[in-house]
């Protein structure tokens, strides 16, 4: 069938949020072709896409991504060739075969939707900003997922925690896996469905599934958003020099193991600032000339999260080694280290 490339290659973009290389489950890795959908799956993430390429077929996702992105024509024609087991892609002067696997079925455990309900407004919105301050300590469960309640959302991975109140539209408590929680960027969420242990939701053109969350209890956080003392605005330019201490503060891997984040340390005085981190693999400091008048700070906190209170000018009060920041319904919470916090 021939078929647009762009517009097929942004489909399996969207199917790809349901890829992992690391394959937990069977066809992790591979874009499931039936039923006039691409499907994808693996084991925490599932969507399904509508196609009319009318294909049924298994094909690996690294080969198919990679030969639709790379062929030159605008149309390309895309059939199965059932005698060789293989997917065929033409274009104007190129061809190539992508040999199919065998048919599995690894989500015949996910449950269909039940009720669909609307959500809330800029609720995924909400949920991946949520998402962005939790932890990566498997034993630390909690810390890793997302709440979210009929009135609020809320994480915290133990140094910074977020809360949105607000209806959201989910009749009862429930939680996601923030790494789970990331498929949703770029997705115009229309409709909400939870069923046994699933989050389904519906955009256009498609459905994506998530694994829910189990948790006996989860601490209250209450405390954590108290808020008193005077409210403070930090000066914009600190955002320059705290994107260039991230080379240093940035996640990184080594030998597939997870190397923790440092954080960045931020002392400001009349008119002048001092930022400064390091890690393992190096060290970054930098004085900046700017616009302030306030009180005399020194803390260390997490640069996302600085980031975050710089770009929406959210002005923020310290308290008890704790930096809250507030604005509208959303509040957040980072601790610091140093004890002169003004």
């Amino acid at each position: 069938m021939k078929i647009d490339r762009k517009q097929f290659s942004g489909l399996l973009k969207v199917a790809s949020k349901g890829l992992s290389t690391r394959t937990l489950v069977p066809g992790a890795d591979m874009f499931v072709f039936a039923g006039g959908k691409i499907t994808t799956f693996n084991g925490e993430v599932r969507v399904q896409v509508k196609d009319s390429i009318g294909l049924t077929a298994i094909v690996p996702s690294v080969e198919l991504l990679n030969l639709v992105n790379r062929f030159s024509t605008d149309e390309i024609d895309v059939v199965m060739n059932k005698e060789k087991s293989e997917v065929r892609i033409k274009g104007a002067s190129a061809r190539a075969g992508i040999t199919c696997d065998a048919v599995i079925d690894a989500t015949s455990e996910i449950p269909a939707p039940g009720k669909w309900f609307k959500p809330s407004k800029n609720f995924a919105q909400h949920l991946l900003a949520a998402s962005k301050v939790c932890g990566h300590d498997d034993t630390m469960g909690v810390t890793m997922c997302v709440r979210i309640l009929p009135n609020r959302i809320e994480a915290c991975d133990n140094y910074r925690a977020v809360r949105h109140d607000g209806a959201t539209g989910v009749a009862e408590e429930f939680y996601l896996q923030a790494s789970s929680i990331a498929a949703l960027e770029g997705l115009a969420i229309t409709k909400l469905s939870i069923q046994d242990g699933w989050m389904h939701a519906r955009f256009d053109g498609g459905m994506i599934s998530l694994r829910g969350r189990v948790f006996a209890e989860y601490p209250s956080l209450d405390d954590l958003f108290s808020i008193e003392g005077k409210e403070i605005f930090f000066p914009k330019e600190l955002a320059g020099g705290i994107t260039r201490s991230q080379v240093f503060t940035d996640k990184q891997t080594s030998a597939g193991q997870l190397k923790h984040i440092t954080r960045v340390n931020v002392t400001i005085s009349t008119n002048c600032a001092k930022i400064s981190t390091g890690s393992s693999r190096g060290w970054f400091s930098e004085e900046l000339k700017l616009k302030y008048d306030g009180p005399d700070l020194s803390f260390d906190a997490h640069p996302d999260s600085l980031l975050q209170i710089l770009n929406h000018s959210f002005a923020v009060r310290f308290q008890k080694g704790k930096l809250i920041a507030k604005a509208d319904k959303t509040c957040m919470v980072i601790s610091t280290r140093s004890p002169n916090n003004g």
